[in-house]
């Protein structure tokens, strides 16, 4: 009997260690993860305060202070007598020299185009959090509406992917003409337990952008853009938030697209149909 329970005492003191291994290898792990947790979310690329921007014709940069982030850089195409001007918030990767191509293709909408590098991005100062992301977003915005005498009624929010989380935050604060949101996701947490199931991100995560929540304060006329294929926000996030969505709304669905190929595979379809949507949705007027 004695020689029997060795072998039992032994085991259960092996698998007390490998559970107690366990669960401070899986404390060190969402530690980790609670602490980095920005370094996950934002990838920017920086961009030295004197590098010359190679951009299209008309375009040129601008910049502005946000009080306690610093100064924020950013590419504007102005536009011509009461067109639309598009402010576009970019995705969490590099800086705006990355979104050049979506930015050139909506100045060939004839609309103007701001479109801004969140703090730590490109030129601008600062670092990338939910509410820096915010203010930037909320001062371009007054920077069209004061400095450039746009008034909110011709301004259209573009946001794409977390960009879908700043530009959903700036049309239930203000009475902007439209918003377009593409790829959406229902909150950044919801995300990233996608990606992490193991893991409590719901728990630790800081920065949330809670899209879902915030979409049926939105009056204005809403065009959601989804990649069919999308691998990082999973066209089920996307869909909901457009069922949440108060009318008026469009969907606009790019088939065999991925979440970063969505206007290469959607080529002419895509931009004919924003396009279409851009002169067609009901304006508000304030010339």
């Amino acid at each position: 009997m004695a020689q029997g329970g060795k072998p039992k005492k032994g085991w259960r003191r092996w698998l007390k260690r490998f559970l107690v291994v366990g669960v401070v290898g899986y404390g060190a792990i969402v530690a980790l993860m609670a602490v980095f947790q920005r370094s996950l979310i934002y990838s920017p690329v920086k961009l030295p305060p004197n590098a010359r921007l190679l951009l299209p014709p008309k375009t040129h940069e601008i910049s502005f202070t946000v009080d306690g982030v610093g100064r924020i850089f950013g590419i504007y195409h102005p536009p011509k007598k009461n067109e639309l001007v598009v402010l576009l918030l970019h995705g969490n990767a590099e800086n705006v020299l990355y979104y050049l191509d979506l930015f050139k293709g909506l100045v060939r909408l004839n609309v103007g185009v701001l479109m801004i590098d969140y703090p730590g991005y490109g030129k601008s100062e600062g670092s990338p959090t939910e509410e820096t992301l915010y203010r930037s977003a909320e001062r371009a915005l007054e920077w069209l509406n004061r400095e450039q005498k746009i008034p909110f009624s011709r301004v259209v929010l573009f946001g794409k992917s977390l960009g879908t989380g700043v530009a959903t935050h700036l049309a239930a604060e203000h009475s902007c003409a439209a918003l377009i949101l593409e790829s959406p996701f229902k909150s950044l947490a919801s995300v990233g337990q996608r990606k992490y199931p193991f893991l409590p991100v719901s728990l630790v995560l800081v920065d949330r952008y809670e899209v879902l929540s915030r979409i049926s304060r939105v009056g204005e006329p809403l065009l959601v853009i989804v990649a069919e294929k999308d691998s990082l926000v999973v066209p089920a996030e996307s869909f909901t938030v457009y069922k949440a969505a108060a009318e008026p709304k469009t969907l606009l669905v790019i088939k065999d697209a991925d979440h970063g190929n969505i206007q290469s595979v959607g080529g002419d379809f895509y931009w004919q149909r924003i396009k279409w949507w851009l002169e067609n949705f009901s304006k508000k007027t304030d010339n």
